[in-house]
């Protein structure tokens, strides 16, 4: 009997561990993903244009393959069609990016898109786009979305300025996800050894039973 309910939970662990694995690493509307950004005046190319560069480093969500995020560059701050950097660098392989030019005759903001080409896509690295400012001051805060693979928005929000790091911390969600691995697997190897104890300890005892009775007769 014993035996048989070690062998169970043995069974059940690998399934209980991957089943918690997959609920942290799926994204949900409420998670709060956090982007931040360094604006940064640049070189200008052309005489009268104010060059600029965004900087951001995205956070805290667990990016799945085909998920992507948009970052607004709204035409009610000055934006206008070729103010955006046509073809900005991707962070690393496992990204996709892509813009789509503000334009005052649709009328239509801006987009910096981003899309994951991997399950969990790095966020080590910065995303980069230039652009031409043509509002006064500094350029601030924009608004973002994360969308799904059917392009339904799952979290929104707004850039957040910061000082952005050169080598990020790992992920809180697979810090999380790391730990419970490795508490599912301390579990299971306390059961197992209390099971082994059990076992021995059965046997001992069946031993000295028979022992008893062989003396007794």
């Amino acid at each position: 009997m014993v035996e048989t309910r070690t062998r169970r939970v043995r069974m059940l662990g690998p399934f209980v561990c991957g089943l918690l694995c997959i609920l942290l690493t799926i994204p949900h509307a409420t998670q709060a993903i956090t982007v931040l950004f360094t604006a940064t005046d640049v070189p200008d190319t052309t005489p009268g244009e104010d060059r600029w560069q965004y900087t951001y480093a995205v956070s805290d969500f667990p990016f799945p393959a085909m998920f992507g995020f948009d970052i607004f560059f709204r035409l009610a701050d000055g934006y206008q069609f070729g103010d955006l950097d046509t073809t900005p660098p991707s962070p690393n392989a496992d990204w996709d990016v892509t813009i789509l030019q503000p334009d005052p005759g649709l009328p239509d903001d801006g987009r910096y898109e981003a899309v994951a080409l991997a399950d969990v896509a790095s966020l080590d690295d910065p995303f980069l786009i230039g652009f031409i400012w043509r509002g006064s001051g500094t350029p601030g805060a924009q608004r973002f979305e994360v969308f799904d693979t059917t392009f339904d928005v799952v979290a929104s929000g707004n850039t957040t300025s910061g000082q952005i790091a050169p080598v990020p911390e790992p992920g809180t969600m697979v810090l999380i996800v790391t730990g419970l691995v490795v508490l599912c697997g301390l579990k299971r190897y306390k059961v197992a050894c209390a099971g082994d104890r059990i076992s021995t300890t059965i046997t001992h005892r069946s031993t000295a039973i028979c022992m008893k009775e062989e003396t007794g007769a």
